[in-house]
Parts: structure tokens; C-alpha cells; sequence
């Protein structure tokens, strides 16, 4: 039985300075839990700190635990132990889903202000789980202006005598400061001139939030009309783009060979995803227009699908798995 008893510990001492009035039951709960002698746990953890200042910009713990059905009282006091820290968490949510189903993913967000890649985050309500996460404020101690947070999550289930799942911690920008923040939106034109560049444009920025302006590729109108991107400009960034649906996949593909587990997690969620939408998008001028992924296409990632579900080794994650299966199942 592998059992790790140090780093709860340790976690718990660093939150000290706010633990009587925050998180204090969730922290003690989540000592108690690893330093329990029947559970057999299994730990991974992550840290990232600014290079040149060595403040800390992101973290994540995380404790996957089996234990005896006799043991539930464990995971009971976990979840008692949310509700009496709950009136201090400025989020909190708890629920269930259902084996075999696929809802919109609850993930945990890792990571600095800039990393707005998906598999920076934990996935909290994986099927055929009870989950429950809440969000702390960090102590000013930590960060004086209010922008970062601390998120503790359990997500659980139980079958053939055994209760497996998730004790996790993680540390990030809160999303209301990184939707504040961030403003990277570059439009390149010919021979590398940067025609548009919001990084320093707050004003733009927010224009173009209020539009929900998600791909440059689909707006290239709202740019021209909010006098963000003139006319003529806009015509040399579109004219004959086409944004490939193939491509797309075969990087998210890529990217699940050297993740981590959870990072497994939400690209294999992302490729789900991707396979609803069996297009490429065509850029002519102004227009947008889409047209079939081909035949040729589908059939290759046909086989790269095929050939992940065969390697159980590197995906054999029964969530990982139903999601594969389920985007070759859409590949039509």
C-alpha cells in the first residue's frame, strides 16, 4: 500500500496565516484523508513561479486515493468539512454525473495569467462521480491585490467494495482577472507586418469582448467596423485562408503523447469536441464559408483514433477511452 503522508502536511502549514478564516475545515480534512493509514494514495504536484521575481503564478496537487467501502466516513468528513467552510468560498458547487455520460466539463484552471491553454486545468466532474469544489481567495500575504485564488475539489465514486477519486488543490489567476487581463489578439498581415495588436489597446480589447469575438477568422467584419482593422488591411489578412479542421485534430492528437494524466483528461474532451464539427472554414475575401472535411481525411484520423483506443497503456483511462470512442463514433 502506497501512502504518502508529507506534503498535506506541508500544504497546510503554508495556508496557516488564513486557515481560521477560510479554508481551515478543508485543509484539516484533507490532512486527515492522506495521513489516514487505509488509504492508499498516489500524488502528483506541479509549480510554476515568475522567472524573475519568484512570486508564484500557478500550482496543482493532486491525490488520487483508493480505500475500502468501510472507510467512507472519510470522504463524508471531506464533504462536511465544505460545508462549514462554504459562507467564506466566493464559489462553490457540488453534483453528480452519470456513468458513460459526457457533460460540459468542470475543469480547475492551472496556471499563470498567459497560459489560457484548455489542458492547463484539472477536470473535476469526470462520469460516474459525486464531485464537489470550492474557490478561496489567496491571503494577502500571498498576493496583496486580490488576483489569484486556491481551489479544493473531491470527486469520487464507488464500486465492487472500493471508493477511487480525487483529493485536489490548485492555485491560479482567479477567471475574473484573467478575462480582465488578457489581451493577446495579433492580426498579421503580408511580409509580417502586424496590422492589429490589443496587447496594448485595452479599449479595443474590450470592444471586441463586447462582440464575443472568439477567431479573427469569423470576424473580420466587427475589426473593420469598430475601425479596429481597415478595410484594405482586412482583405490582405483573408483573402484564399482556410482553417483545417484535419490540422486542428492532429495537433490535439499530438499534444496527447507527452501530457500528463489530466492534461489527457480535457484534450481527449477537446477532440470529442472537435468531432462534432466535421468542417473546414474558407476565407474569400470578407466571407466566410465552410466546407466537409474529406473522405481522405477522416479516414487517417479514423485510424489514429483507432490506433489510441488500441494503446491502453498510454490512454486506457476509462473516461479517456469513452471519449476517444465517442469522437470515432462521430467521424461519419
Amino acid at each position: 500500500m502506497k501512502i504518502f503522508r508529507t506534503f498535506i502536511v506541508s500544504m497546510a502549514a503554508a495556508l496557516a496565516p488564513t486557515a481560521a478564516s477560510a479554508q481551515e475545515n478543508i485543509v484539516k480534512a484533507f490532512d486527515a484523508f492522506v495521513n489516514n493509514g487505509k488509504a492508499e494514495i498516489t500524488d502528483n504536484h506541479s509549480l510554476s513561479r515568475d522567472p524573475q521575481t519568484g512570486v508564484k503564478e500557478g500550482q496543482s496537487d493532486i491525490y488520487e486515493f483508493k480505500i475500502p467501502k468501510s472507510q467512507k466516513q472519510l470522504v463524508l468528513d471531506v464533504r462536511g468539512a465544505f460545508d462549514k467552510d462554504k459562507e467564506r468560498a466566493y464559489e462553490m458547487k457540488n453534483g453528480s454525473v452519470a456513468e458513460g455520460t459526457m457533460p460540459r466539463t468542470i475543469m480547475l484552471y492551472v496556471g499563470s495569467n498567459s497560459a489560457e491553454d484548455d489542458t492547463q486545468g484539472i477536470t473535476v466532474n469526470e462520469p460516474g462521480t459525486e464531485y464537489i469544489y470550492a474557490c478561496f481567495l489567496a491571503p494577502k500575504s500571498e498576493d496583496p491585490d486580490g488576483n489569484h485564488r486556491y481551489a479544493y475539489a473531491m470527486n469520487y465514486r464507488e464500486k465492487d467494495g472500493e471508493i477511487t477519486g480525487k483529493l485536489i488543490v490548485t492555485y491560479a489567476p482567479t477567471l475574473k482577472y484573467r478575462q480582465q487581463t488578457h489581451r493577446t489578439l495579433r492580426v498579421v498581415g503580408d511580409k509580417g507586418k502586424v496590422l492589429v495588436d490589443l496587447s496594448n489597446d485595452p479599449q479595443a480589447f474590450k470592444q471586441l469582448k463586447e462582440l464575443q469575438t472568439l477567431t479573427i477568422l469569423e470576424n473580420l467584419n466587427d475589426l473593420t467596423n469598430l475601425g479596429i482593422l481597415t478595410e484594405q488591411d482586412s482583405l490582405k489578412v483573408s483573402r484564399g485562408r482556410t482553417q483545417s479542421w484535419f490540422k486542428t485534430f492532429m495537433s490535439l492528437t499530438q499534444s496527447m503523447t507527452s501530457a500528463s494524466n489530466s492534461a489527457r483528461l480535457s484534450i481527449a474532451t477537446r477532440i470529442y469536441e472537435h468531432t462534432k464539427n466535421m468542417k473546414d472554414v474558407v476565407i474569400e475575401g470578407n466571407a466566410v464559408s465552410y466546407k466537409p472535411v474529406s473522405d481522405q481525411d477522416k479516414d487517417i484520423a479514423r485510424e489514429i483514433l483507432d490506433t489510441m483506443l488500441d494503446d491502453t497503456k498510454r490512454y486506457g483511462d476509462s473516461v479517456i477511452q469513452t471519449l476517444l470512442d465517442a469522437a470515432l463514433t462521430n467521424i461519419k
